[in-house]
């Protein structure tokens, strides 16, 4: 029997650059997986189409999907369900609220108007555990996002170099100053073989989850590129569009490096890019990026993400260690593979048709609402707008904790003795306390006794030979 499905898209949360591929390729499978089905596809666009119109095709749907959330898709989902009071299944994607326990969707009411048999989407295991954080008792499905499988002419480069390359956001949850440190601990030998290629302009978000302000972090970067000595081998290249980078860098040998901690990796378009056009990639352990391992097998080598008082930790001992393993490898070029294209993506959701329209039950627990609550305690109590996405004290804040273990912070940090030792280059002895100005983590004051949190922010780490 035929179906129609209405696809409710945005045109406002394409303000990342990443979202202008992503949203258009949500689009473009579910209308293919269903058409292929022999179902009808109808498309809106929320800011574009009256509502009038998008009711219009909802009384005939037998099934809705909201490709992301904002406040003008949460009022006309309000409409549908407490006005026409329909009983189809409306599927959400999730993108990043699922890292911080859905609370902007208890705090609009989208999660009090959600019935039984509705869905939503994630791209990631790490997410599914972030739900299981809240207690959701819901039908959940993972979908990875998809990219078309564009075959870029693999150039060759000079064998004297390797050439990494990071493109996303210049953020401090991206965590470049921690790659930057790391490849300052290389030796003389080895940092003459590489080159850091870094495109994407800075967000000025600072961690909005915490209140963080924004750090002028690009030009954190710049500084401690020059403190480093790194200037012959990190350039910041600025914001390039897909298509010149995709041309002029990425076309090339290279490995694709992130050392991401950031709160809503859930994927990874950038990394998908480089793995599928055959490339290796050096990631963090975190997120959406642990999904890649089981896509592109033997590519990705992963930077473990530590557990410390002050939230999630990559050591720069590590990226020294992995960037050394790069350099030995041979295997840069591996052949093209078409994982996660529009083709297997539609075959996956055509696949879960019938789940998504069977009953199903929906109920979560306590902490979201407690989240939601705290966002209206932070925002009422300040001025800043920095506050306005506030959830979390700072990175210490044990509810953060509940999100980053999820997301892959695991083990502590190994602590190891030795007579040779590095110190953060954002430490700085003031006498009887150190001062801490982690661009991630923020600022903090620590007395001289608290070894064990010192050596969480970087205070005399052991070196080893490799």
């Amino acid at each position: 029997m035929t179906k129609v499905l209405t696809i409710i898209d945005t045109l406002q949360n394409r303000s990342w650059q990443s979202m202008t591929e992503i949203l258009p390729g949500i689009v473009q499978d579910w209308t293919k997986a269903f058409q292929e089905q022999g179902h009808e596809v109808i498309i809106h666009q929320v800011e574009e189409d009256s509502t009038s119109k998008i009711l219009a095709s909802v009384l005939k749907s037998d099934l809705i999907l909201f490709t992301a959330f904002n406040l003008q898709a949460n009022q006309l989902h309000q409409i549908i369900r407490q006005k026409l009071n329909l009983e189809i299944p409306i599927g959400l994607y999730l993108h990043g609220l699922a890292s911080v326990g859905l609370w902007p969707l208890e705090k609009w009411g989208w999660l009090q108007n959600t019935k039984a048999f509705d869905f939503f989407v994630v791209t990631s295991d790490a997410d599914i555990h972030c739900l299981q954080k809240i207690d959701l008792k819901a039908k959940v499905f993972k979908i990875p996002f998809s990219i078309d499988d564009q075959q870029l002419e693999q150039k060759s480069r000079s064998k004297d170099l390797h050439h990494f390359i990071f493109t996303g956001r210049i953020s401090e949850q991206k965590n470049l100053h921690t790659l930057l440190w790391g490849i300052s601990l290389l030796n003389e030998e080895n940092r003459n073989k590489i080159v850091l290629d870094i495109f994407g302009k800075e967000d000025h978000l600072g961690s909005p989850n915490m209140g963080k302000k924004s750090t002028a972090y690009l030009k954190t970067l710049e500084d401690l590129v020059v403190k480093l000595k790194l200037n012959s081998i990190v350039k910041f290249h600025g914001f390039l569009d897909r298509e010149e980078l995709n041309a002029n860098y990425l076309s090339h040998s290279h490995t694709f490096i992130s050392p991401s901690l950031h709160s809503d990796e859930n994927f990874g378009m950038a990394a998908l890019r480089s793995l599928k056009n055959g490339h290796r990639a050096l990631l963090t352990a975190w997120g959406g990026h642990l999904e890649f391992d089981s896509f592109f097998n033997n590519q990705v080598d992963y930077l473990p993400v530590y557990k410390s008082h002050y939230g999630p930790v990559i050591s720069p001992l590590d990226i020294k260690k992995s960037i050394e393993k790069a350099l030995s490898n041979d295997l840069v070029h591996g052949p093209r593979k078409s994982a996660c294209s529009h083709d297997d993506v539609s075959q996956l959701i055509a696949l879960q048709i019938p789940k998504m329209l069977e009953p199903g039950l929906f109920q979560f627990g306590k902490l979201a609402t407690d989240l939601a609550a705290r966002y209206t305690q932070y925002f009422k109590n300040s001025e800043d707008q920095i506050k306005l996405s506030q959830i979390f004290e700072n990175y210490a804040d044990t509810w953060a904790h509940l999100f980053f273990e999820s997301y892959g912070m695991k083990t502590s940090l190994p602590r190891e003795k030795g007579p040779d030792f590095i110190t953060a280059p954002w430490v700085t002895d003031e006498g009887s306390q150190f001062k801490i100005a982690d661009p991630h983590r923020g600022e903090w004051f620590l007395s001289k006794n608290e070894e064990e949190l010192l050596f969480e922010f970087g205070l005399r780490w052991t070196v080893k030979d490799s």
